[in-house]
Protein backbone atom coordinates (compact mmCIF):
# COMPACT_ATOMS: atom_id res chain seq x y z
CA UNK A 1 0.00 0.00 0.00
CA UNK A 2 1.20 3.23 -1.07
CA UNK A 3 1.95 6.09 1.73
CA UNK A 4 -0.80 8.97 1.86
CA UNK A 5 1.99 11.29 2.06
CA UNK A 6 3.72 10.41 -0.79
CA UNK A 7 0.31 10.98 -2.86
CA UNK A 8 -0.26 14.23 -1.04
CA UNK A 9 3.29 15.48 -1.77
CA UNK A 10 3.02 13.97 -5.87
CA UNK A 11 -0.37 16.31 -5.92
CA UNK A 12 1.24 18.98 -4.51
CA UNK A 13 3.93 18.91 -6.77
CA UNK A 14 1.80 19.18 -9.67
CA UNK A 15 -0.41 22.06 -8.58
CA UNK A 16 2.46 23.93 -7.72
CA UNK A 17 3.67 23.49 -11.54
CA UNK A 18 0.32 24.22 -12.90
CA UNK A 19 -0.05 27.73 -10.71
CA UNK A 20 3.91 28.09 -11.95
CA UNK A 21 2.70 27.80 -15.71
CA UNK A 22 -0.65 30.28 -15.39
CA UNK A 23 1.42 32.77 -13.71
CA UNK A 24 3.69 33.40 -16.58
CA UNK A 25 2.40 35.85 -17.99
CA UNK A 26 3.51 38.69 -21.10
CA UNK A 27 4.92 41.59 -18.75
CA UNK A 28 2.34 44.30 -19.32
CA UNK A 29 3.14 48.00 -21.07
CA UNK A 30 4.74 50.02 -18.99
CA UNK A 31 2.89 53.42 -18.87
CA UNK A 32 5.98 55.51 -19.53
CA UNK A 33 6.20 53.10 -22.60
CA UNK A 34 7.20 55.16 -25.64
CA UNK A 35 4.88 54.25 -28.71
CA UNK A 36 5.02 54.94 -32.64
CA UNK A 37 2.32 55.99 -34.89
CA UNK A 38 1.19 52.81 -35.56
CA UNK A 39 0.54 51.72 -32.02
CA UNK A 40 -1.26 54.76 -30.59
CA UNK A 41 -3.55 54.73 -33.58
CA UNK A 42 -4.16 51.11 -32.47
CA UNK A 43 -4.57 52.31 -28.98
CA UNK A 44 -6.93 55.14 -29.46
CA UNK A 45 -8.75 53.07 -32.01
CA UNK A 46 -8.56 56.27 -34.51
CA UNK A 47 -6.98 56.26 -37.85
CA UNK A 48 -3.34 56.97 -38.42
CA UNK A 49 -4.48 60.06 -40.51
CA UNK A 50 -6.27 61.70 -37.67
CA UNK A 51 -3.01 60.86 -35.45
CA UNK A 52 -1.00 63.06 -37.71
CA UNK A 53 -3.57 65.50 -37.85
CA UNK A 54 -3.75 65.82 -34.01
CA UNK A 55 0.03 66.24 -33.76
CA UNK A 56 -0.02 69.09 -37.10
CA UNK A 57 -2.24 70.80 -34.54
CA UNK A 58 -0.59 70.04 -31.76
CA UNK A 59 -3.51 68.94 -29.77
CA UNK A 60 -1.75 65.71 -28.96
CA UNK A 61 0.95 65.09 -26.81
CA UNK A 62 4.10 63.82 -28.81
CA UNK A 63 7.69 63.79 -29.52
CA UNK A 64 9.52 64.10 -32.84
CA UNK A 65 12.48 62.99 -33.98
CA UNK A 66 13.69 63.64 -37.17
CA UNK A 67 10.88 62.54 -39.38
CA UNK A 68 9.69 59.69 -36.40
CA UNK A 69 6.70 60.53 -34.24
CA UNK A 70 6.72 59.21 -30.95
CA UNK A 71 3.97 59.14 -28.21
CA UNK A 72 4.67 58.39 -24.16
CA UNK A 73 1.52 56.51 -23.30
CA UNK A 74 1.12 57.98 -19.40
CA UNK A 75 0.84 61.42 -21.20
CA UNK A 76 -2.03 60.10 -23.65
CA UNK A 77 -3.70 58.69 -20.97
CA UNK A 78 -3.65 61.74 -18.66
CA UNK A 79 -4.46 63.94 -22.16
CA UNK A 80 -7.97 61.29 -22.83
CA UNK A 81 -8.99 62.09 -19.11
CA UNK A 82 -8.64 65.57 -18.78
CA UNK A 83 -10.76 65.46 -21.94
CA UNK A 84 -14.24 64.46 -19.55
CA UNK A 85 -17.36 65.71 -20.43
CA UNK A 86 -18.80 66.56 -16.68
CA UNK A 87 -22.94 64.96 -16.66
CA UNK A 88 -25.89 67.02 -16.21
CA UNK A 89 -25.97 66.33 -12.46
CA UNK A 90 -22.24 67.55 -12.15
CA UNK A 91 -23.02 70.64 -14.29
CA UNK A 92 -25.91 71.80 -12.18
CA UNK A 93 -24.14 70.94 -8.79
CA UNK A 94 -21.54 73.20 -9.89
CA UNK A 95 -24.34 75.91 -11.20
CA UNK A 96 -25.59 75.84 -7.69
CA UNK A 97 -22.40 76.49 -5.34
CA UNK A 98 -21.87 79.28 -8.19
CA UNK A 99 -25.03 80.87 -6.95
CA UNK A 100 -24.88 80.14 -3.33
CA UNK A 101 -21.30 81.60 -2.98
CA UNK A 102 -21.68 84.75 -5.52
CA UNK A 103 -23.31 87.69 -3.78
CA UNK A 104 -25.90 89.57 -5.20
CA UNK A 105 -25.66 93.20 -6.23
CA UNK A 106 -28.02 95.76 -5.88
CA UNK A 107 -28.10 98.44 -8.44
CA UNK A 108 -27.01 101.44 -7.21
CA UNK A 109 -30.42 103.11 -9.11
CA UNK A 110 -33.13 101.47 -6.91
CA UNK A 111 -30.98 102.91 -3.14
CA UNK A 112 -30.95 106.64 -4.66
CA UNK A 113 -33.53 108.65 -3.31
Amino acid sequence: MENPFELFLERLDRIEKAIEKLSVKEPSPSTDELLNVDQIAAYLLLAKSSIYGLTATSKIPHYKYGKKLYFKKSEIDDWILAKRIKTMDEIEQEAMEYIRNRPRFISSSKHKK
